[in-house]
């Protein structure tokens, strides 16, 4: 394949110009599982991070964009969720929080050391029985009482199950009608070691420019090839079948291939290429990184291995 992103050791170092990542490989709609499992539970995560990071150019924080997401996975079930507001005190909407409960206004717009939720907050009294929340966290809510409390819109009267989710929440990518995008250029960068790597390295490139060459082995490069010219970044080197096939089988497995597996590997790649070699030194000579149907073999037999569904098993194993 024509993208090799590196995970684990083998990745190159930071700043070296590259792209580091997980790495991507064809298989099916068993590949698709696979992203789905590994990015999960970063997608749930990040959701909380980009309301967090909006707000950090300067824009007042709002209830709805910033701190609602907060509160929803922290405070919800004690305050506001199915009839339970401990304290009399439901946190489901700003009036609602300004309100109080039982001893009165939890907050005090415009001065935030009077306010008696972040204050709970601060000491770790709140939410009760559960982690501190992160310090960047109760920075925002800080900094949302500082500022006013402010709310994005009127809020409803009522709450009803309409209400479940706000109009950010309903913004965030992933809940958006699947669409067609249309491929970018057919200009991807040239890995860096078809450019400098010779000089000792990739040199610095401007955003904007790169080592443009024409085609692209699958519309994924075509996408990140565009990021990386934006970011005046390059492609890494594409894998060796022998780092090739260890990459895939501890991604899909956790467990190293065999010394076996990987000279079938090297084999397989070199007959196609129409190598002739029967020696060690012809074979550690190897470069080229092998073509889609190849991989993708690799990929289906790794996927229906007994180990695959044990590596991956173990994870909802935990959670069960």
């Amino acid at each position: 394949m024509a993208f090799q992103a590196v995970d684990g050791p083998e990745a190159h170092p930071p700043g070296a110009g590259g792209f580091d990542g997980y790495i991507f490989l064809a298989g099916g709609v068993g590949l698709t599982a696979i992203i789905i499992m590994r990015f999960h539970s970063f997608i749930v995560s990040a959701v909380g991070l980009v309301f967090l990071a909006a707000s950090a150019g300067g824009a007042v924080p709002t209830f709805e964009k910033d701190i609602r997401p907060i509160l929803k996975t922290n405070c919800f079930h004690c305050h506001g969720e199915d009839g339970e507001t401990k304290g009399g005190l439901d946190v489901r909407l700003a009036r609602f929080i300004l309100k109080g409960g039982e001893h009165g206004a939890a907050i005090v717009p415009g001065d935030a050391g009077a306010s008696r939720l972040l204050d709970r907050i601060k000491k770790g009294e709140m939410p009760k029985g559960k982690a501190r929340l992160k310090d960047s966290q109760i920075a925002m809510i800080e900094q949302w009482i500082a500022a006013g409390a402010k709310t994005a819109r009127v809020e409803p009267e009522t709450l009803g199950p309409e209400f479940a989710f706000t109009d950010e929440e309903r913004a965030w990518w992933a809940f958006q009608p699947i669409k067609r995008m249309s491929v970018p250029g057919s200009q991807v960068l040239v890995p860096v070691s078809q450019t400098n790597k010779e000089a000792g390295g990739p040199a610095p490139v401007q955003p904007g420019t790169g080592n443009p060459k024409p085609g692209t082995a699958n519309a994924i490069d075509a996408f990140i090839g565009e990021k990386l010219v934006q970011n005046g970044l390059t492609f890494s080197d594409e894998a060796s079948p022998a780092t090739y096939i260890r990459r895939a089988t501890f991604d899909l497995t956790g467990l190293p291939p065999t010394p076996e597996e990987v000279e079938a590997f090297e084999t397989q790649c070199a007959t196609e290429a129409g190598t002739r070699r029967l020696g060690e030194t012809e074979k550690s000579s190897i470069s080229s990184s092998p073509s889609l149907p190849i991989s993708a073999s690799l990929i289906d037999r790794l996927l229906a291995s007994p180990a695959y569904g044990e590596r991956w098993g173990r994870h909802w194993l935990d959670v069960a």
